[in-house]
């Protein structure tokens, strides 16, 4: 896929615009919205990977690698 070649060059928000592109062109949705949530997670954008995340737990997809990365960020962010 070409985002991948987009995260493995850490550019991505290319990564993110094919992904988010391909998520609405998609029936295979559920694996591309996690893929948006780890570029949104690596882009530092937490607030969309959380709403990425939360579209994931509507889809009864369990998630927790990505789900622990954004709780220690808030924790670290509330702890500031």
């Amino acid at each position: 896929m070409v985002a991948d070649v987009y995260e493995a060059n850490k550019r991505y928000p290319e990564a993110k615009k094919i992904l988010l592109m391909a998520y609405d062109r998609s029936s295979i949705g559920k694996g591309i919205l996690y893929r948006l949530v780890e570029v949104s997670v690596k882009m530092k954008d937490f607030d969309e990977a959380i709403d990425f995340t939360t579209s994931l737990k509507q889809s009864h997809v369990t998630i927790i690698p990505v789900s622990a990365e954004i709780q220690d960020f808030k924790r670290t962010e509330s702890a500031a």
